[in-house]
């Protein structure tokens, strides 16, 4: 619902980061953050939250992951073991999504560099 298209199919994002359900009496709302997790970026799901237009990019590049390969993006591990080096390093937030976006194939394969351009750490 917050992703419109123009007549020319330009996605165009709106509210994707402040957007909340509210309840039918209006007094409460049903998230308490204004978003879906696996599709923000970890900064929006810190202690200190930060929202803003990189949070919508981001969550853009989760909703064609989404698209294109019909799953739920849910992000791998921040941390993994890296063989070459034999430690457990910070992954890139691509990295983390690299299983989706290797089954971004045929038509869908020329989104690819939008999707990896939204969820790059810094879009």
């Amino acid at each position: 619902n917050n992703i419109l298209l123009s007549h020319r199919l330009e996605a165009k994002i709106t509210d994707l980061g402040v957007a909340k359900a509210m309840m039918t009496d209006n007094k409460q709302t049903m998230t308490k953050i204004p978003g879906t997790p696996d599709f923000m970026p970890p900064e929006a799901l810190s202690k200190r939250p930060v929202y803003g237009p990189s949070l919508d990019v981001f969550s853009y590049g989760g909703v064609i992951l989404n698209v294109t390969t019909q799953l739920w993006p849910e992000p791998s591990d921040s941390i993994q073991f890296n063989p070459d080096t034999g430690r457990r390093e910070v992954v890139s937030e691509v990295k983390r999504r690299q299983h989706y976006l290797d089954k971004m194939t045929g038509g869908a394969a020329d989104l690819k560099p939008l999707a990896i351009s939204c969820l790059d750490d810094n879009p």
